[in-house]
């Protein structure tokens, strides 16, 4: 199944904003030394963030 152009900008910038969103508690967490909690935020944060990046949108002419 072929996703439309809308699905795929849906899905890069649901994953890139709750990546980053993630990836900032995460961080949060590390620098106040709660280490499981930072690694609970930042894996799928990580993962999330890898997904949006190597979505491509492109417009076909």
């Amino acid at each position: 199944m072929r996703l439309t152009r809308v699905q795929r900008k849906f899905i890069k910038i649901f994953s890139l904003l709750f990546g980053g969103f993630f990836i900032f508690i995460g961080s949060g967490y590390l620098v106040i030394g709660e280490t499981i909690y930072g690694a609970i935020f930042l894996l799928p944060g990580m993962t999330l963030f890898f997904i949006g990046s190597l979505v491509k949108v492109r417009r076909f002419y």
